[in-house]
């Protein structure tokens, strides 16, 4: 009966393989054989001749590079998966990736994605060799939060949202005593932009948190009369994490 292996055994391994370096398995005694051409090995046996020998995948045969495209699709923040599929284009990929999910503060979620791909393919080389593994290393389902969830990281640069009112006689400059005129005052016009930008952050804040305006720069250079529909759009554009 041939022994079970586990698949983090397997995979340990095929990192450890490069260009001119080679992990072997023995699906007879469980055993594993690092091999390098430049001759600093584990000893010198003869894998061409012993029974059992298999050699396994290298990370090229992994492809890495379509893990990370693929766990770039599953994440939902539209700003950080831009910045992961441009950290993907051209060369150096592999350096800027890591980067970018470091940046972005996604790094555990891509490594958890990573480590289960490597599961899978590790478990994908055994069945096709019928060489019995560990189950209970390998989830049987996908983690249910996606990386970039807005239910969870909801305050990114990009994001917007708009509100709308309606000028009548209760947000008028004369109204409001900033004017004589029948027309949208400039603390209304303010104080829309206020609600515009609670709502931005609406839902993305922890229990108990809050948000304030601490500073105002507007030009407000047009009239609007009563019955004219006024939209503010708040954008995010900065992300400051004091403290």
């Amino acid at each position: 009966m041939k022994p079970t292996v586990k698949l983090s055994d397997i995979v340990e391994n095929i990192e450890m393989s490069g260009d001119d370096s080679y992990s072997f398995y023995n699906e007879l005694t469980g055993e594993f054989y690092w091999y390098s051409e430049y001759g600093d090995n584990d000893d010198d046996r003869d894998i061409d001749t012993e029974e059992g020998w298999r050699r396994l995948p290298s990370q090229r045969d992994a492809e890495e590079y379509d893990m990370m495209t693929d766990f770039a699709d599953t994440v939902k923040n539209p700003r950080k998966r831009e910045q992961l599929e441009i950290a993907l284009s051209g060369k150096g990929a592999f350096r800027r990736f890591k980067d970018a999910v470091n940046r972005e503060g996604i790094a555990d979620a891509w490594y958890a994605f990573r480590d289960r791909r490597y599961l899978e393919f590790a478990r994908d080389w055994c069945d096709v060799r019928e060489i019995p593994y560990d189950r209970s290393e390998l989830p049987d389902e996908e983690p249910e939060t996606e990386p970039g969830d807005e239910s969870k990281a909801g305050i990114y640069i990009g994001k917007t949202a708009s509100v709308k009112a309606t000028v009548n006689e209760q947000n008028t400059a004369r109204a409001a005593g900033s004017g004589n005129l029948e027309v949208f005052a400039t603390p209304s016009m303010i104080a829309l932009m206020e609600r515009a930008s609670c709502e931005c952050l609406a839902g993305s804040l922890e229990l108990g948190q809050t948000s304030v305006g601490i500073s105002v720069c507007v030009d407000h250079t047009e009239a609007s009369p009563l019955g004219a529909e006024i939209t503010a759009t708040a954008v995010i554009t900065g992300i400051d994490r004091r403290g």
